[in-house]
């Protein structure tokens, strides 16, 4: 949370010290300086001063000393800040003239306060020793804090877990190496570990792609923010994933089994009427259970929902929002919950957590492969089938609309219209 401290009161970070660090920080909570009156600047700096915390404390669980970790972030902000990648001295005598000359250009500009530093910073005063692997997550979170602006606390929460997990899995795997050791020999052993859990049936091939997909994304923005020159090793190692990420309900499944009277009457109301939301709408659980009043429009000739940017998450694309008219069980379901769910807001994954397996104990699912997310698939189908046009069940998916397109597209009315035809 963020608190008034001092005679100005600046805001401070005020946040629990993790489990994970009790034994080298002994204090309850943390408070960290933002230096700012101003909650919208704080909010902003948040991200970063939190994951130079948490390297902090893994260089003290690790041994290191974190002011060495310091000194090096510090070091690459600043040649950073000016235009510049660090590069040690080493690095530099094998640069370029002009490389060296600009820089030396640039530090001859700099107040004489400031000298010194950017000196070190642009002439590689300190020889940076490689990035260990458990600390790539860390660095990664503080070059990329702006991507997150906007991010519930929910949203925060999985993308931090995701991109740990994979870090996580490549140190059983591979090893804690440095990042700049990394090469294609490395990942390819990574790849033939998952291969082994693909090739017993413990996982997915959808599991192993996405540890590939989030550790080559989080060295893409390393080498891209740091100015490092190198082909990222995880380009082209993804397995063939043949799985049926798109399975629909059969709709007579759906009016014959989910609605069926009493079939889900072992959910709570917010819960159940989540699902009869997802019904007629086909939008993700995620927009659905961050509804708020003002995107419930039940006093419209033609009530509707909007799924749009809130102050407290951002949508999955920009191309998710859109306007999406209420016919059938999923108007009821939002006249019995004009405010929205609020239970669940900000926790799909607790939503799902609930439904999915109170679906498949009641003969609910239609085969293993089926989810509570497959009632999006129904709805996308029944669009198709009914024939209406691409570019509409495409802005009522929230999916891109390929090629130019002109106007605001498929009206209130047309859209309504279209859904009337499947709705149950």
């Amino acid at each position: 949370m963020l608190i008034p401290r001092g005679k100005k009161n600046l805001l401070t970070l005020k946040r629990r010290v993790p489990a994970r660090y009790a034994h080298v920080d002994s204090r309850s909570f943390v408070y960290i300086p933002l230096k700012t009156d101003s909650r919208l600047d704080a909010q902003a700096r948040v991200d970063r001063v939190w994951a130079a915390q948490i390297a902090v404390w893994e260089a003290q669980l690790a041994g290191r000393d974190p002011d060495a970790v310091a000194l090096q972030a510090r070091l690459r902000d600043i040649a950073q800040g000016v235009g510049f990648a660090y590069m040690t001295a080493t690095d530099l005598a094998d640069a370029p003239l002009r490389e060296i000359l600009d820089r030396l250009r640039h530090v001859e500009g700099v107040p004489p306060a400031d000298r010194v530093s950017v000196g070190e910073a642009l002439m590689g005063a300190v020889e940076i020793g490689g990035l260990p692997v458990s600390d790539l997550f860390v660095r990664y979170a503080d070059l990329t804090h702006d991507a997150r602006r906007g991010y519930s606390d929910d949203q925060v929460r999985r993308w931090r877990n995701a991109r740990l997990k994979a870090v996580a899995n490549w140190i059983e795997a591979v090893g804690d190496m440095a990042v700049q050791d990394i090469t294609r020999q490395h990942v390819l052993r990574f790849r033939a570990w998952w291969w082994t859990r693909v090739a017993a049936g413990e996982v997915k091939a959808a599991t192993a792609n996405k540890d590939f997909s989030h550790l080559g994304a989080m060295l893409s923005a390393l080498y891209r923010l740091e100015g490092v020159d190198a082909p990222n090793p995880f380009h082209g190692v993804r397995f063939v994933d043949d799985s049926d990420t798109g399975l629909p309900f059969a709709r007579a499944w759906v009016s014959g089994q989910i609605l069926a009277p009493g079939a889900l009457g072992g959910l709570n109301d917010q819960a159940r009427d989540i699902l009869f939301a997802m019904i007629n709408t086909g939008a993700r659980p995620s927009e659905l259970v961050d509804l708020r009043a003002p995107h419930i429009i039940l006093d419209h000739n033609i009530p509707h929902i909007t799924i749009a940017p809130d102050a407290g998450r951002r949508l999955k694309t920009r191309h998710s929002a859109r306007a999406i008219p209420l016919a059938g069980v999923s108007l009821e379901a939002f006249r019995r919950n004009p405010d929205g769910f609020p239970r669940y807001r900000g926790k799909a994954a607790k939503w799902s957590a609930l439904v999915t397996p109170f679906m498949r104990d009641h003969g609910l699912l239609e085969s293993p492969d089926h989810t509570p997310y497959s009632l999006r698939h129904t709805f996308s189908d029944g669009l198709q089938n009914r024939n209406c046009p691409d570019r509409t069940r495409r802005e009522l998916m929230g999916h891109v609309v390929p090629g130019v397109n002109y106007g605001d597209g498929a009206s209130l009315e047309n859209r309504l219209g279209w859904i009337a035809q499947i709705a149950f």
